[in-house]
């Protein structure tokens, strides 16, 4: 091994300066042989004498057209990497031999899916891949082709963390603001997360919004998403305006019923008309004999 070490470092020197003509034929395919064996091991098959041989034969040839980017990318990559190199050339070389193992494996199995993003992203989705296996698309599905930058930065358990709850948020603009919320917090907001209530009833922008509040970024959220920010306020808002409106009416109901037994009580006090005192004195007779002597005159 050690051996194959230093051939293939003698390799890379003479690729970088353009002389691998000065190498001897039986050494490079030493070293080619030496690296088959290595991607079979990490593809986890076992080579018959003719496939071995054909094996050694394209990553020859793809070791004279790329260089040493061939070597390094089969040794992480797996025997795999052969085939997809011939189709996707020299951007697939160059992205697999500067990744991670994990990386150049992924891109290796999968190259037909994930090299169309490689290529519009760059290594930052690579590095991603790399960190999280399988899930870089999903990244880039939900949060957009700049969320591959910012979570190549952050610890695998994480990312799997915040794709499991944007799977659960209920629109693609909460996954959008779980994933601004990450972002501003440096990942805090995650860890103020009920992933039993997630689990359970799926995740809303109030969720978010009450995690980050606790986590301390109110005041970005307002400025990165103030629509969903001021629809939130005022469906937080919501039940003080219904409980004000319901003091309101009852004050209004106590303040009509005070009027109004205030106004009766005025009307008690108020005194009813006097009578004829005369009348009242002279007695019953009085007024008949009053009103006999009217009739005597109309007579």
């Amino acid at each position: 091994m050690k051996r194959f070490g230093m051939m293939f470092a003698v390799m890379s020197v003479l690729a970088l300066t353009g002389r691998l003509d000065a190498l001897p034929i039986s050494a490079s395919r030493h070293v080619i042989s030496e690296t088959v064996e290595l991607a079979a091991k990490r593809s986890g098959r076992a080579l018959t004498p003719a496939a071995r041989h054909a094996m050694e034969e394209a990553a020859a040839k793809a070791f004279a057209k790329y260089g040493d980017d061939v070597l390094r990318t089969l040794e992480k990559g797996g025997l795999e990497a052969i085939r997809q190199g011939e189709r996707h050339g020299d951007v697939f070389w160059k992205l697999c031999a500067n990744a991670s193992p994990r990386a150049a494996r992924s891109l290796a199995l999968h190259a037909d899916a994930l090299m169309p993003l490689a290529k519009r992203i760059g290594s930052d989705f690579v590095t991603l891949e790399g960190k999280v296996p399988g899930l870089a698309e999903e990244c880039v599905r939900l949060f957009g082709d700049g969320s591959a930058k910012t979570l190549s930065r952050f610890p695998p358990g994480e990312i799997k963390q915040l794709i499991g709850y944007a799977r659960r948020a209920d629109s693609p603009q909460t996954a959008g603001l779980l994933y601004e919320a990450c972002q501003k917090s440096g990942g805090q907001v995650l860890k103020h997360l009920n992933w039993k209530q997630i689990m359970a009833g799926g995740l809303s922008a109030g969720i978010v919004i009450t995690a980050y509040r606790i986590s301390g970024g109110v005041a970005e959220l307002s400025q990165t998403h103030p629509g969903q920010f001021a629809g939130l306020v005022d469906k937080w808002t919501r039940p003080f305006h219904v409980f004000l409106w319901g003091i309101i009416l009852v004050l209004l109901w106590y303040l009509y019923r005070f009027i109004r037994k205030s106004f009766h009580w005025m009307e008690s006090k108020i005194p009813e008309p006097a009578e004829d005192k005369t009348k009242a004195h002279l007695g019953p007779d009085a007024e008949k004999t009053q009103n006999i002597g009217s009739g005597r005159k109309d007579a």
